[in-house]
């Protein structure tokens, strides 16, 4: 794999931003890509600090990307930063045109890790046509579908969270389970992959968001295994998920 390390100014955020993107020795030129998204407390290096992505993509044929996120939660803040429209159109339209790789739904794939999981679905599912596979690993799932009123959180990372969703995001453009069912109605809905180990803080949050996608009868493949909310679990997962993407990743 050939690794280039860019930044890139971001008009929906008024900021510089980093990506990490990793193209096959093959070039470019019509390949698929797969945007890779990182957690709250992480930066576009984590993917590759903390598993073996070069690894698995090696074989794959195609470009991988994992942007800087911020800690936007990759939505259009209602009192911030566009972070939906930076990751969500801005970066796809850069890399489609510094790259020339295919313009194809089908051959755009993304996936992400804790903030990043909520990320992959709310990209995915608010632009309906342009993934066709979107992937949460254990992704904060109902943060924008109740009332943001968990007393466990300090008063900083509230307030921090109102300025993103408002006080109550039900039934809002930051509610997965309103996105689906909009989605859905388009007949665009892309293919879902969602898993959360057994013993992570947010697996009744994950077991919850599936039961609701069971009652809406929408199509998602969940995984559920041993596993908390750290790397050994995610980088154990990230080749199931390529394979279930169609990428054919090294063991």
């Amino acid at each position: 794999m050939i690794e280039f390390q860019t930044t890139y100014f971001s008009a929906a955020v008024g900021l510089q931003l980093g990506a990490r993107i990793l193209v096959p020795e093959s070039g470019p030129t019509g390949k698929s890509t797969l945007y890779l998204l990182h957690g709250l407390s992480d930066d576009h290096s984590i993917w590759q600090r903390r598993s073996s992505v070069e690894r698995y993509v090696e074989p794959c044929d195609a470009v991988v990307v994992m942007p800087y996120g911020g800690r936007g939660f990759y939505t259009n803040a209602e009192h911030g930063a566009r972070w939906g429209d930076a990751i969500g159109c801005e970066l796809i339209a850069k890399v489609e045109d510094w790259f020339g790789v295919s313009t194809s739904p089908e051959h755009r794939h993304i996936a992400g890790l804790s903030m990043g999981g909520y990320g992959a679905f709310r990209l995915a599912l608010s632009n309906p046509g342009v993934y066709s596979h979107a992937a949460s690993l254990s992704g904060v799932m109902m943060i924008g579908s109740q009332p943001l009123n968990n007393p466990l959180r300090s008063p900083e990372f509230d307030e921090e969270l109102r300025r993103i969703f408002s006080e109550n995001p039900v039934g809002t453009n930051h509610d997965l389970l309103h996105l689906v069912t909009q989605c859905s109605a388009t007949d665009q809905l892309p293919n879902l992959w969602m898993d959360c180990g057994t013993s992570d803080f947010l697996f009744d949050d994950n077991q919850t968001f599936f039961a609701k996608l069971q009652e809406m009868n929408i199509a998602v493949r969940y995984e559920v295994s041993d596993g908390s909310h750290d790397w050994q679990y995610w980088n154990r997962l990230l080749p199931s998920v390529l394979r279930w993407m169609g990428l054919n990743p090294a063991d």
